[in-house]
């Protein structure tokens, strides 16, 4: 799901709420990597 969700933030589309909330679940689980979490929110900016 993050993979996913960092493609279509860097390419400049939104995310679902439904993608949004997948996301957070799996940065709170530990599901996700640091490198992850970091790509994830540098694509936010």
């Amino acid at each position: 799901m993050i993979r996913e969700a960092i493609a279509r933030v860097s390419s400049g589309t939104d995310l679902t709420p439904a993608e949004a909330m997948g996301v957070m679940e799996e940065i709170m689980q530990g599901t996700a990597t640091p490198a992850q979490i970091g790509g994830f929110l540098t694509a936010l900016r």
